[in-house]
């Protein structure tokens, strides 16, 4: 067999120009955009401040004496950087625009108090795709001398070591906005709908005064720079300062859903420590007066373009420009000394960066292992701290590398350039931890309000955590992208945290995404004013029913204005007894299970959960006259992972601990009492008061219980009805909700010719035992596409029952089973255990849009049993036009764990796969999934 990859599809890469005065924001742009797979071509103009320097630049670019020398034929994006700095006569702004391709989006980036001179700009864009992007005080790493702003002027002056001029008392406002924050607006802002004329103003929206940004400068300056630089006041400027308007910030902000999200200092650090590397500082005047070339051309005088090929760096939104060829040393006059001094040169040119490299690396992954040993103790302003210090080593090892490079070329570049990315990815793990310890305070602040063991505000705690994950989340995904392009065959990923750092950006990356989705939904589930109550109910899985388990614990949750003012647990068998009247059970419970009643215990016969969420809620108001307004349902699984979270717990009716280990097994053999289960009940309803208890009172891990709660939601272990209807929609959307659902085709595949089909085998344990413990099943379904386009099922399910004899809690498994499959399917034979029989109906379920066939049979302890059923879809696949995509959907039953699933297409010999949906094999005809059912699940292959 042969492994078939996962075809994404191909197409030419969009190209973008980026002109600009100055290198500011420019190489950061440049690698945001080849991030996104847009071709950047990097333009350089003359600038009022100056021509920017050659050793400033690493990306590949242009230089041009005049706005009408640059090529933007064919190009889909045009990014114009500071006009305002340049001297550009109206004529040749019209003649560059009149050639520039009507279709293209175009951007105006400038400082918003050079607006005037933008707005005089846009009248030659009225019959263009344009939009302009203000920007405030923006800051970060300085390459040149150039700055456009009091901010970028006072981190100049701290690299000079000069004072830090403040105009008169220093209480002018500034609005300090982090190149890279202000890179990611600027991104939103051409990319999003509805932008064109637009006008937005990308800035912080809280100012602090200048005194007030000079002192968190001071103190970065001592660390990294290894002097503080003194602060001079000087005469207030002649006119009042010009501040932007704050509705607009506010205005830009909420129609890009973008802020600014990196902490001042942080910004700051990383902004000195890598300027402190690569700045090159102003030249004296009075030394090269004679031989410095003029900064711009004279009239006599003109400059030719020319076309600088350096490598770029591997491309990244939240990365700085890669430095290292900056690394030039002046040039040491040959001098006439001492054989031992040549030497001494020799070994400190030489040997010296090497050991600087291997120092400033030992010290970064020190620091990096530190802060994740921090983080898994729950100190997170200590792993913070020191994430932040694992940054700043690896970026002077990357610096370092380059200077390497130029003194000691000892190996090919391709393998200096990859080492360079593992830096690289170095430097951004070590962003990710730092945030990931921010993200983790502000959900411990939310959690003590919700656990109500804390002040504050739930809703601005809430909004605070919603944007941390967010930032979170998109610097995993774009780091998980680079790494999938870097070779790690290396030592520096062999250290233990590094490497799990980098092997767990894809698990990290989906729970932070499961983690924002819930926080997004919280307000509306426990945030309102009046007082909302929800059901909770602990489902015993060990013995099935069709949505988790029969119900042993109730509780009820009450939560005002995102507190958790009161809770109430039950013991369900006593409130059972405390029913008033005959419920008449569905016909099924009355069959298989010998029931005259119904009760609260198996109101879960609904495969739907959202069916069985309101008919657990009609049990309890008759009961307990509590209305509710949602219900929350865990499975043994869900409690076993809590449990890790919260670590062992005590109860009164065990001498050891329960731990997610022991926990089954001492739910199972918990009660010998087959004619009651009132010790086991108890057991549950213990266990459930002092895991609450425990979380009440913060008695866990933070990482671990997100962990816990994403997992157990999209495993179907915990699952969650609402009874307000959009609510109830975003919880279905996410697959929260345990219904069952008949999905229309993946949305990256074909859609025009795309047939979905839905399976899932429900069960119901009705042997009055717990032999789902000893219980293994597997999946094997073959789906065959005929000569026609017909479409043949066969569904192979293998049972092994491992429990030791009839005696209980096991015993035989006698299940009563119901299979989904699309509406209105033929049923052309089922065989249970060797032999043939027929179904117990068959039923077209018109709500969820499939067929249910049901079954009832048993397996006998130390027995091995197979269900095959054969049926043939209504549909017929299309195979005359192509491409066409056949997916199959399995939905997971809740209380269900892991079981392993096999699905094969078998197809003719005119379809060919060019895209399927996880890796797979494929061979003659035949392409091969392997899985495991933790969650739905799609099969699919487009031919």
């Amino acid at each position: 067999m042969k492994d078939l990859p996962i075809i994404e599809q191909q197409s030419q890469k969009p190209k973008a120009a980026i002109l600009s005065h100055t290198s500011l924001l420019a190489g950061e742009l440049s690698n945001a955009l080849q991030t996104l797979q847009i071709e950047a071509q990097l333009i350089f103009l003359p600038s009022a401040l100056g021509d920017v320097s050659r050793s400033s630049l690493t990306h590949q670019h242009t230089r041009v004496s005049s706005i009408t020398q640059a090529k933007t034929q064919g190009i889909d994006y045009l990014f114009y950087l500071y006009p305002s700095l340049g001297a550009i006569s109206p004529h040749e702004y019209e003649r560059f625009f009149y050639n520039t391709p009507p279709q293209s989006k175009i951007i105006i980036i400038d400082n918003f108090r050079n607006q005037a001179k933008t707005d005089q700009l846009i009248t030659y864009l009225r019959n263009h795709n344009f939009r302009v992007a203000l920007l405030t005080d923006v800051f970060g790493p300085l390459t040149t001398p150039q700055y456009t702003n009091p901010a970028l002027s006072h981190i100049s002056h701290a690299l000079n070591h000069q004072s830090l001029e403040l105009m008169d008392t220093g209480q002018t406002p500034l609005y300090p906005t982090y190149s890279q924050d202000v890179v990611k607006g600027i991104i939103k802002a051409i990319f999003s709908g509805n932008t064109q004329s637009q006008s937005y103003l990308l800035s912080t929206l809280e100012p602090i005064s200048e005194l007030s940004f000079s002192q968190h400068l001071k103190t970065h300056s001592a660390e990294i720079l290894d002097h503080t630089p003194p602060i001079e006041y000087i005469s207030p400027a002649p006119n009042p300062p010009v501040l932007p308007d704050p509705n607009q910030i506010i205005a830009t902000q909420a129609q890009l859903n973008w802020s600014p999200d990196t902490d001042l200092d942080i910004a700051i650090s990383e902004t000195l420590a890598i300027s402190h590397e690569v700045y090159s500082p102003p030249i004296n005047e009075s030394l090269t007066q004679e031989t410095r070339p003029p900064l711009s051309p004279t009239p006599n005088q003109s400059v030719q373009s020319d076309q600088v090929n350096d490598i770029p760096p591997k491309p990244s939104l939240t990365k700085s420009p890669n430095y290292f060829d900056l690394a030039k040393k002046p040039k040491t006059k040959k001098r006439k000394k001492a054989l031992l001094l040549f030497l001494s040169v020799v070994f400190i040119v030489f040997l010296l960066p090497l050991i600087s490299l291997y120092i400033t690396i030992t010290q970064g992954i020190s620091q990096f292992s530190q802060s994740y040993a921090y983080l898994e103790q729950g100190r997170y302003q200590q792993s913070q701290t020191a994430a932040q210090k694992s940054k700043s080593s690896f970026i002077r090892a990357r610096v370092t590398l380059g200077i390497t490079k130029k003194l000691i070329p000892l190996f090919p570049k391709t393998k200096y350039d990859k080492y360079d990315q593992q830096l690289d990815i170095a430097v951004r793990l070590s962003d990710i931890l730092s945030l990931t310890s921010t993200t983790l305070v502000k959900a411990d602040q939310l959690y003590s309000i919700i656990t109500n063991t804390n002040t504050g505000n739930f809703h601005s705690a809430n909004s605070d955590l919603k944007v941390s994950l967010d930032s979170l989340y998109q610097h995993l995904s774009l780091v998980q992208a680079s790494v999938d392009q870097v070779d790690f065959n290396s030592n520096l990923f062999a250290y233990d945290k590094l490497k799990t750092a980098k092997d767990n950006l894809p698990e990290m990356r989906k729970t932070t995404e499961q983690a924002l989705k819930l926080v997004s939904i919280l307000p509306d589930l426990i945030a309102q004013e009046q007082p909302q109550t929800h059901l909770l109910l602990l489902q015993n899985n060990l013995e099935l029913r069709p949505a988790g388990g029969l119900v042993a614990v109730a509780g009820l949750l009450t939560f005002t204005n995102g507190r958790l003012t009161n809770f109430q647990t039950y013991n369900v068998p006593t409130l059972d007894s405390q029913l008033d009247g005959i419920v008449t059970p569905p016909p099924d419970i009355a069959t298989y299970l010998g029931e005259d009643r119904w009760f609260l215990r198996d109101s879960n016969w609904s495969a739907h959960f959202p069916s069985s969420a309101l008919q657990a809620q009609w049990f309890v108001d008759k009961m307990l006259n509590r209305p509710t307004n949602g219900v929350i349902a865990v499975d043994l699984y869900a409690l076993q992972e809590l449990i890790k979270a919260t670590g062992p717990v005590l109860i009164p009716e065990q001498t050891n601990p329960i731990t997610s280990d022991n926990l089954l097994e001492n739910i199972q053999f918990g009660n010998q009492d087959n004619e009651s289960d009132s010790q086991q009940t108890q057991l549950l309803l213990s266990l459930a008061n002092s895991i609450i208890s425990k979380l009440q009172e913060k008695q866990i891990h933070l990482i671990t219980l997100s962990t816990v709660l994403t997992k157990s939601l999209s495993e179907n272990h915990l699952l969650i009805y609402s009874d307000q209807p959009s609510i109830q929609s975003m919880l279905s959307t996410y697959n929260w909700d345990g219904s069952i659902n008949n999905p229309s085709c993946p949305s990256r595949f074909n859609q025009q010719n795309c047939t979905t089909q839905t399976f899932s085998l429900i069960e119901a344990n009705v042997g009055i035992n717990q032999s789902n413990y000893y219980l293994d099943r597997r999946f094997n379904h073959q789906v065959n596409i005929g000569q026609q386009g017909q479409i043949d099922h066969t569904i192979t399910i293998d049972y092994t029952n491992n429990s030791p004899n009839n005696s209980w809690p096991g015993g035989k498994y006698k299940t009563f089973t119901r299979i989904y499959t699309p509406l209105h399917s033929q049923l052309i034979s089922t065989n249970f255990a060797g032999q043939e029989i027929q179904p117990v109906r068959i039923t077209p379920n018109l709500e969820l849009g499939l067929q249910e066939i049901a079954y009832i049979y048993e397996i006998s302890p130390q027995t091995e049993s197979s269900l095959i059923i054969s049926l043939r879809s209504s549909q017929i696949f299309n195979l005359t036009q192509l491409p066409g995509t056949l997916a199959v959907n399995w939905e997971k039953q809740p209380g269900t764990n892991k079981d392993p699933v096999s699905v094969t297409f078998n197809y003719p010999q005119n379809l060919t796969p060019r895209q399927i949906s996880q890796p797979a094999t494929t061979q003659n005809q035949q392409t091969i999934f392997h899985n495991q059912l933790l969650q739905d699940t799609i099969f699919a292959i487009q031919f």
